[in-house]
């Protein structure tokens, strides 16, 4: 059984090293030079397809397995050149210049296998619905723009405010890392497209925090009601001279239901500008007083995307692959998409691919 892992990641390695235990034939497809008890290849893999089969080809009683996958990768022949240059000094410069420079360019080379298993690091997620708000592209390597885990490692405590664009798990965890952070934030708005952010989130530690917040928002309204109970009672007057007591916002600004649909900055001020648009198919169940207009602009200090990962399946055209999620719906039989570094992924798929493969 030749199984092809392809990826330069941590769950890539431990692929390699779980099944070639299990006494397959395993090629490692990393950039990465690596030593391991296996074949290590330190190419690129530019597309992977079946041998013969086209995406709409379906043999007959038989499942497209029956045919190889054929991983195709680019060879770089310099490196072969340099290191004959080092070994066989004098044979290389019996080369012909011609035959030199005819070997500079990288060349194709495939190989063929059974299975095949995707272990690639997953790519965050833009902001916009379905890819990137307006200019997102333009400033998505800025300073202050924090996507996916970035966003966990990044210090907060030079920001007065801040935005976290998502309402899953990620979101849900760096709301319970700034409750250190939270008397030096002046405001945090949380901008998601679900019309109940966080409605599935059972963390425990983070409901206390949005509890948390909401107590301190309780109070804050509680001493203004008094106050402005108080300055009602003043004479006109008095009124005149005495500033009308300021209604609280909550330090956490839910715009519910809401997308991100673009970013801006201006040349002479560090501060982000988006624009958040809701539909009218949509409706905020929460602070739905920010959801009376459809389109509202924003300014923060930084930004945190954390609207999930997707796996990049760009070599994988060749293939049928239907996906969703973190999961293939319709997966070409024989291939893997690892999500995660577990024991329990890998079993479940030692367990499918036993289903078509015995072990000797």
């Amino acid at each position: 059984m030749k199984m092809a892992i392809i990826g330069d990641s941590i769950k890539a390695i431990s692929a390699a090293d779980y099944f070639h235990n299990l006494d397959a034939e395993v090629t490692l497809f990393s950039t990465q030079k690596i030593e391991r008890p296996y074949v290590v290849k330190d190419n690129e893999v530019i597309r992977v397809h079946k041998k013969f089969l086209n995406l709409s080809e379906q043999p007959q009683e038989r499942s497209r397995l029956v045919d190889l996958f054929r991983v195709v990768y680019l060879l770089d022949p310099k490196k072969l050149m340099d290191e004959q240059k080092a070994t066989n000094p004098d044979l290389f410069e019996k080369l012909k210049t011609n035959l030199q420079d005819s070997l500079s360019q990288k060349i194709e080379f495939c190989i063929d296998f059974d299975l095949v298993i995707d272990a690639q690091e997953w790519q965050p997620n833009f902001m916009g619905a379905g890819g990137p708000a307006l200019r997102e592209l333009d400033f998505f390597s800025s300073e202050n723009i924090f996507y996916g885990q970035q966003a966990h490692k990044a210090h907060v405590d030079s920001y007065s405010e801040l935005a976290i664009v998502g309402s899953g798990e990620g979101a849900a965890a760096l709301l319970v890392k700034l409750e250190d952070s939270l008397d030096k934030l002046e405001r945090i708005f949380l901008i998601s497209s679900e019309e109940t952010p966080f409605a599935n989130i059972k963390n425990t530690e983070f409901c206390r925090v949005l509890e948390k917040l909401e107590k301190q928002h309780q109070n804050a309204v509680e001493v203004f009601l008094s106050e402005l109970k108080e300055w009602d009672k003043l004479e006109d007057y008095m009124k005149a001279k005495i500033k009308r007591p300021m209604e609280p916002i909550a330090k956490l600004v839910f715009f519910a239901a809401h997308n991100v649909t673009a970013i801006d900055k201006l040349v002479d001020n560090k501060r982000y500008f988006l624009t958040c648009e809701i539909p009218e198919f949509r409706k905020a169940n929460i602070q739905k007083e920010n959801a009376f207009t459809p389109l509202k602009t924003i300014s923060v200090d930084a930004l945190f995307i954390l609207t999930g990962h997707k796996a990049n399946l760009d070599i994988y055209q060749g293939l049928r692959l239907e996906y969703t999620k973190r999961a293939l719906i319709q997966p070409e039989v024989g291939f893997y998409l690892l999500n995660k570094d577990s024991s329990e992924e890998l079993d479940k798929i030692r367990e499918d691919v036993e289903k078509y493969f015995s072990r000797k």
